[in-house]
C-alpha cells in the first residue's frame, strides 16, 4: 500500500472514530452535563425541558466519547438520501456541536436555566394569585403575586392583580401604586379602569373619570369604563354626564342589569322618579332574582309615597336575599309611613339583628318607638344610635323630642342644642328646641329658636305657626295674625293657617274678620270641626245664639268627643233661655272632660239663673278646685254668696279674683258692693274709682245709694 494510500486511510479512520482531542471534549461536556442533572435533582429543582436538553447532551457527547463519530446519530453526520459528506465537513460539524454545547453550558452555568426556571415558577404564582383574587382570598392573592413579582420584576399583569387584591381589601394608595406600576410596564384599558375606579373608592373622582377617559381611548366599547365612569360622575353629583354615560354602557351590551340600575339611581337623584322606575323594572326583567333592583325600585316607589308596591319590592327583595338588611331597614320606613309602627319595628330588629352596628336601624326604631308613645324605649334606641355614631345630629335632635315628650326639657334643650352644633342648618332641630324652650316657659328663647328656623327654611310653615302662637301666647297679635298669614301665602289651601288667623282676630275682639276666617277654613275642609266650633264660638260671642248652636251642633257630629264644643253649645243654650238643654250640654261636656273647669263655671252660672244656689255654689267651688287660679269661678261664686246676703266669703272672693286679674273693671264693681253691705265704704268709693280707671260703669243706682249712705259723694 503506498504511503499515499496509508495517509488516505488514516484521514478515513479518523474521520470514522473521531481524533482523541475531540472524543476527550465531548467526554467533558457529556460528564458536565451528566454532573448537572444529578445535582439539579438532588436539589429538586430539575425541570422537564432540562432533564431532556442537558440529558440530550449528556448521551450525544457521552456516545461520541466512547465511539467517535461513528456513534452519533446519521443527521448530524449526512442528510437523508445524500451520500455522506466528506470528511472535512464532518469535522466542522462536530466541532461546531462542540463549540454550541459548551456555549450553553457556560450559559446555563451563569444563571441562564435559573432565568428559565423563574420565568416559569413567576407565571405558576400569578396563576395561583390570580386564582385566589378572584375567590375573594385576598391576602394569599397578595403572597403569590408578590412573589412572582419578586420572581419577575417586569411582570406587568402580577402588579395589576395585585393592584385590584390591594383594592378588594381597602388598601387604596397600595392598589394604585400597584395599578401606576402596571400602567408604565404595560398600559392597557383594564389598568386604567380599575385604577379610575380606586380614585373612586377614594373619593378623587376628577382623577377617576381622567382613568375611566384614557381607558375609553384605548378601548371604545368598554362597558366597564362607561359604567365605572358614570359611577364617579353620579357621585360628584353631575347625573346628566352619569346618565350619559351609563346609556353610552347600555348601548353597547344591553344586557347588563347593573347599568339599568346605576342609571335609575342617577335618575332618582336627578328628581326623575318615573324614569328610574322604569330603569329598575328593565333590570329586573333581565335578572328577575336581582335584590338590588327590587330594593331600589322600592325605595322609588317609597320617595313617591306610594307605599304598598313599595313593600312589595322589599319583601321580593328578602325573599331573593334573606341576609339582606337594606331591604328590611327601608321596608320598616315603608311601614312606619303608613303607620304601621309594630310591622316597622319588627323590621328594624331584624335589620339590627343582621347588622348591629346600623346606627339608622336604631334611630328608625326609636322613632317608631315614640310615635307609639313609648318614650323610654325610643330613648334607649336613640341613645345607642349615638353610641355608634356620635356625629348622628337626627339622633340628639329625635332624643330631645322624646325627652320632650316625657318633660325632661333640660334634657331635651340639652339634646337638641349638641344636634345644632353638630348640623348648624338643620331647620328642624331649632324647632325642636324652640318647642322646649315654649313648654319651659321661655318665650323669649323659643321666638329666637323659630326665627333661626324660618331664616334657614323661610317655606317651613310649622315655624310660621309656632312662631306666630307664641306671638299670640305674648299677647302680639299683630305680628302673630302676620305670621299666619305668611302661611296662607305658602299655601292658601291650608286650612289650619286661616283658623289660627281667625283666632288672632277673635283675640283682637275683631269676630267679623274671624268669621271670614273660619269660613274660609270651612269651604277649604267641609269636614274640620275645629273650624265650626271655633266660628260658632264667635258666633256665640257676638249673641248670635242661633248660628252658634247650628255650628257647634256641626263640630260635635263631626267629633262627638269634643267637649268644648258641648259648653259652648250650653252656653249659646243658656243665652236664649233655655236652661234645660244648656244643663244638658255642660253636663255632657264634664263627662267627656271631668278635670275641665270652664265647663262647671258655666253650669253653675245657670243654676244660678235657674235659681238653684246650691247646685251653682257646688259647680263653682268644684271648679275652683280644679283651677285654683280661675277667677271667674271667684267672681262667680263671689255674687252668688252677694245673692245669698253672704257678703264675707263674698268680699274674699272678689278680693281673691281682683288678685288673679287686677285689670278687669267688673270685680271692683263686685267687691264695692260686698264693701258697701260691710259698712266699709271708704273702701266701696275707692273700688268704684278703680273701676272707672279701667273702663267700667258700675250700676248707677249702687252709686246713689252709696252716696246717700256714706254721706259723700264720690
Amino acid at each position: 500500500m503506498s504511503d499515499a494510500s496509508e495517509k488516505g486511510e488514516g484521514r478515513v479512520e479518523a474521520t470514522g472514530n473521531g481524533s482523541p482531542i475531540r472524543r476527550l471534549a465531548a467526554g467533558v461536556v457529556a460528564l458536565l452535563s451528566g454532573g448537572v442533572l444529578v445535582l439539579k435533582a438532588a436539589a429538586g429543582k430539575l425541570a422537564l425541558s432540562e432533564l431532556a436538553l442537558m440529558g440530550a447532551f449528556a448521551l450525544m457527547f457521552g456516545w461520541y466519547a466512547v465511539r467517535g463519530r461513528k456513534g452519533l446519530p446519521r443527521f448530524l453526520t449526512r442528510k437523508l438520501g445524500e451520500p455522506a459528506p466528506p470528511s472535512s465537513t464532518n469535522k466542522r460539524l462536530v466541532t461546531a456541536i462542540s463549540v454550541i454545547a459548551v456555549a450553553f453550558f457556560l450559559w446555563y452555568m451563569r444563571g441562564g436555566g435559573e432565568k428559565i426556571r423563574a420565568q416559569k415558577t413567576a407565571e405558576a404564582y400569578f396563576s395561583r394569585g390570580l386564582a385566589y383574587c378572584i375567590q375573594g382570598q385576598s391576602d394569599s392573592a397578595i403572597r403569590d403575586l408578590t412573589r412572582a413579582i419578586e420572581l419577575k420584576p417586569d411582570f406587568a399583569a402580577a402588579y395589576g392583580e395585585r393592584g385590584l387584591a390591594c383594592q378588594h381589601k381597602g388598601q387604596y394608595d397600595k392598589a394604585i401604586a400597584d395599578y401606576t406600576k402596571a400602567i408604565e410596564l404595560e398600559p392597557g384599558y383594564v389598568r386604567y379602569t380599575n385604577r379610575g375606579d380606586t380614585y373612586r373608592l377614594m373619593g378623587r373622582h376628577d382623577l377617576a373619570i381622567q382613568d375611566h377617559t384614557k381607558a375609553i381611548e384605548l378601548k371604545p366599547d368598554c362597558v366597564e369604563a362607561y359604567f365605572n365612569r358614570g359611577l364617579a360622575y353620579g357621585e360628584k353629583g353631575e347625573y346628566d354626564q352619569a346618565i350619559a354615560d351609563f346609556t353610552s354602557a347600555i348601548r353597547i351590551n344591553s344586557s347588563v342589569p347593573d347599568c339599568y340600575i346605576h342609571r335609575g339611581r342617577a335618575y332618582s337623584d336627578k328628581g326623575d322618579g318615573d324614569k328610574a322606575i322604569a330603569d329598575y323594572g328593565k333590570a329586573i326583567e333581565l335578572d328577575p332574582r336581582s335584590a338590588e333592583a327590587h330594593r331600589a325600585r322600592g325605595i322609588e316607589y317609597g320617595k313617591q309615597e306610594d307605599y304598598d308596591p313599595a313593600i312589595a319590592d322589599f319583601t321580593k327583595a328578602i325573599e331573593l336575599n334573606p341576609q339582606d338588611a337594606e331591604a328590611y331597614y327601608n321596608r320598616g320606613n315603608a311601614s312606619a309611613q303608613k303607620g304601621d309602627f309594630d310591622k316597622a319595628m319588627a323590621d328594624y330588629t331584624k335589620a339590627i339583628e343582621l347588622n348591629p352596628q346600623d346606627a339608622r336601624a336604631y334611630g328608625r326604631r326609636g322613632v317608631a318607638s315614640f310615635e307609639k308613645g313609648d318614650d323610654d324605649k325610643a330613648v334607649a334606641d336613640f341613645t345607642r344610635a349615638i353610641e355608634l355614631n356620635p356625629q348622628d345630629a337626627k339622633a340628639y335632635a329625635s332624643r330631645g323630642m322624646a325627652y320632650g315628650d316625657k318633660g325632661e326639657l333640660d334634657r331635651a334643650i340639652a339634646d337638641c342644642s349638641k344636634a345644632i352644633e353638630l348640623d348648624p342648618r338643620n331647620a328642624g332641630v331649632y324647632m325642636s328646641r324652640g318647642f322646649a324652650f315654649y313648654r319651659r316657659g321661655d318665650h323669649v328663647k323659643a321666638m329666637t329658636d323659630y326665627s333661626k328656623a324660618i331664616e334657614l327654611d323661610p317655606r317651613n310653615a310649622t315655624a310660621y305657626y309656632n312662631r306666630g302662637n307664641v306671638y299670640s301666647v305674648k299677647g302680639d297679635l299683630d305680628k302673630a295674625i302676620a305670621d299666619y298669614t305668611k302661611i296662607i301665602q305658602l299655601n292658601p289651601r291650608d286650612a289650619k293657617a286661616y283658623i289660627c288667623r281667625g283666632n288672632g282676630y277673635t283675640a283682637k275682639r275683631d269676630y267679623d274678620k274671624a268669621i271670614a276666617n273660619y269660613t274660609k277654613a270651612i269651604e277649604l275642609d267641609p269636614q274640620y270641626a275645629d273650624a265650626y266650633y271655633n266660628r260658632g264660638v264667635a258666633y256665640c260671642t257676638q249673641g248670635q245664639s242661633d248660628s252658634a248652636i247650628r255650628d257647634l251642633t256641626r263640630a260635635v257630629e263631626l267629633k262627638p268627643g269634643l267637649a268644648a264644643a258641648y259648653g259652648e253649645r250650653g252656653i249659646a243654650c243658656q243665652h236664649k233661655g233655655q236652661y234645660d238643654l244648656a244643663i244638658r250640654d255642660l253636663t255632657k261636656a264634664i263627662e267627656l272632660e271631668p278635670g275641665y273647669a270652664p265647663p262647671y263655671v258655666n253650669r253653675g252660672k245657670t243654676y244660678h239663673l235657674m235659681g238653684r244656689n246650691d247646685l251653682e255654689m257646688q259647680d263653682l267651688t268644684k271648679a275652683i278646685e280644679l283651677k285654683p287660679d280661675c277667677m271667674e269661678a271667684y267672681y262667680n261664686r263671689g255674687l252668688a254668696h252677694s245673692h245669698k246676703g253672704e257678703w264675707d266669703p263674698a268680699l274674699r272672693d272678689f278680693t281673691r279674683a281682683i288678685e288673679l286679674r287686677p285689670e278687669v273693671a267688673q270685680l271692683y264693681d263686685g267687691r264695692a258692693l260686698a264693701h258697701y253691705y260691710l259698712k266699709a265704704y271708704d273702701k266701696a268709693w275707692a273700688d268704684v274709682k278703680k273701676c272707672r280707671e279701667l273702663g267700667g260703669t258700675p250700676d248707677p243706682k249702687f252709686i246713689e245709694e252709696l252716696t246717700r249712705t256714706s254721706g259723700r259723694a264720690e
